[in-house]
């Protein structure tokens, strides 16, 4: 069985594309436009795993603690190294589905 250096070292390669590493802070940029959801959310990377057969990395967002499992190539795509790059980004989704049905759903008051 392996301990927990073993373990950890097998994890934090460094060897990545992007340079990435572990406490580093990206952008994720969640758009759903069905729905009407475009949102940035900031994730802390967790863990990183980067060799011949995987290469992912895994990221908590910063306020709720909810982790989310990426592949290096969503890196330019939904996911972002600058904070501006994923804004500029987010901004393009939404003035490509701008007047759009969001959904059917019907949103009603609790009494």
């Amino acid at each position: 069985m392996l301990n927990r250096d073993e373990l950890d070292s097998e994890w934090y390669s460094l060897d990545n594309l992007h340079n990435i590493k572990v406490k580093d802070k990206v952008y994720y940029a969640q758009c759903f436009p069905t729905q009407g959801t475009f949102e940035i959310l900031e994730l802390k990377v967790a863990r990183i795993r980067c060799n011949n057969e995987e290469s992912y990395f895994v990221g908590t967002e910063t306020r709720d603690k909810h982790s989310y499992l990426f592949y290096y190539g969503d890196i330019g795509k939904t996911i972002f190294l600058d904070r501006n790059e994923c804004l500029k980004y987010v901004t393009e989704i939404q003035k490509l589905h701008k007047g759009e049905i969001v959904s059917d759903e019907k949103y009603y008051e609790e009494d």
